[in-house]
């Protein structure tokens, strides 16, 4: 039986996103990215995150390059839906139906969205 994977804390969550945006780069660049002019122990806060994401199997490593390159291995949707399920196990008995019904009752549409939505609905 494999192991469940485990969820990305906010920090590693910013590298995410940081790597999802660039695609393939090194912690140099990730680094400079979320601490412009950052110093020495915030590139070493980004280096010691981006192995925490490695040893979760969220990105991988490209040895044969130096400085080496790093990739995202999951995608954004594939840990939305994770953590969709997540909560759909802890409030709803695992029943993603309940939860997407309530999501879709409280959704709010900001004003670009309500305008992009009247223009598409008087075409």
């Amino acid at each position: 039986m494999s192991r469940p994977p485990q969820d990305v804390t906010d920090a590693e969550f910013a590298i995410l996103q940081k790597i999802w945006t660039l695609g393939r780069t090194t912690i140099r660049r990730v680094a400079d990215e979320i601490y412009p002019g950052g110093n020495l122990t915030q590139y070493a806060t980004v280096q010691k995150l981006v192995e925490r994401l490695e040893r979760k199997h969220y990105i991988l490593r490209d040895r044969s390059t130096w400085p080496h390159q790093f990739d995202t291995i999951v995608s954004r949707e594939e840990l939305m839906t994770r953590r969709l399920q997540t909560l759909a196990d802890q409030l709803c008995e695992g029943n993603m139906s309940t939860l997407l019904i309530c999501l879709i009752r409280s959704f709010r549409p900001t004003e670009s969205e309500d305008r992009k939505s009247t223009r598409l609905n008087s075409s």
